[in-house]
């Protein structure tokens, strides 16, 4: 998960300095793979601790390594919010679907503390 952060961080990093040109390879695979490398780590890290398995969060990933395909022809800023898009829809669709979960949570929190 770090290094995910490490390669967003580098590819970001780049994209700024040119933000009206198409990215290098390099700079677009770590911009867009770094983020799908971050999703993908989360997927693992809930597998292992719940046996469960995200989905959402591997469409994300999968949406982003395709679009790796075509990052480098693209100018830096459409790079940038695609992956921006992608990311703010996987925390909404995150935060619909848990939001049950969340109340009923914050409710027990809330009912102990009293």
């Amino acid at each position: 998960m770090v290094g995910a952060v490490v390669l967003v961080a580098l590819g970001m990093k780049d994209t700024l300095a040119s933000v009206g040109d198409p990215l290098r390879t390099e700079t677009a695979a770590a911009l867009v793979g770094g983020a799908a490398l971050y999703l993908l780590a989360h997927v693992a890290f809930k597998l292992r601790a719940l046996a469960a398995l995200s989905g959402h969060r591997m469409v994300g990933a999968f949406l982003l390594a395709a679009f790796l395909l075509v990052a480098p022809r693209v100018d830096a800023l459409v790079t940038i919010t695609v992956v921006a898009a992608v990311l703010w829809a996987v925390l909404v669709v995150e935060s619909v679907q848990r939001r049950d979960d969340r109340r009923r949570i914050r409710g027990a929190a809330s009912s102990a503390g009293a």
